[in-house]
């Protein structure tokens, strides 16, 4: 199963030179950790609850602060640093906070999108993903299945992103 897809490559602003890629290279530089801090990302909130062994949560949470105070303007930008620090939390084995970002940035992504983007629909396939982990797969197959039909008409039944989630569903019904 495809765990987590790249979803970030379609808000790159090739003009300004910002892109998603900012968030990783705010997180390199900046060090300083304020597990305490809460995340305001217009109207959405993130309240940090823990710090992993290297710290690594801290830096990703630093890196949406910078985010959001030099890009008011483009929530996108904040709500693909949400989803990172769901990746970050879901490879940590740390579901429950993984699903909190994860619903954090398909909630942003559906006001600022649209349900049937191909953004807001990667997400939704990652929650599917989640889900099978959590052993939720009842749950897992209503995400699978809106991403299916979002992805089909959106970008038609023979993109990769209709077929791997075509995968996903197939992978769930066989487990």
């Amino acid at each position: 199963m495809s765990h987590k897809d790249e979803e970030t490559s379609a808000t790159q602003d090739d003009d300004s030179g910002t892109n998603a890629e900012t968030v990783d290279k705010t997180a390199t530089r900046v060090m300083i950790l304020n597990p305490s801090a809460t995340i305001s990302t217009q109207g959405l909130e993130v309240v940090p609850r823990s710090l992993d062994g290297a710290g690594n949560l801290g830096v990703y949470q630093t890196a949406l602060q910078d985010k959001e105070q030099a890009q008011e303007s483009n929530p996108l930008s904040t709500l693909d640093a949400i989803i990172r620090l769901g990746n970050l939390h879901s490879d940590q084995g740390k579901l429950m906070e993984a699903e909190e970002m994860y619903s954090l940035a398909l909630r942003g992504r559906e006001k600022a999108l649209g349900a049937e983007h191909p953004l807001t629909l990667n997400t939704v396939n990652n929650l599917g993903n989640l889900y099978v982990d959590q052993g939720r797969l009842k749950q897992a197959e209503v995400m699978y299945e809106r991403a299916l039909r979002g992805y089909e008409k959106a970008l038609g039944p023979e993109h990769m992103s209709t077929l791997d989630t075509i995968n996903n569903l197939g992978n769930l019904y066989t487990s």
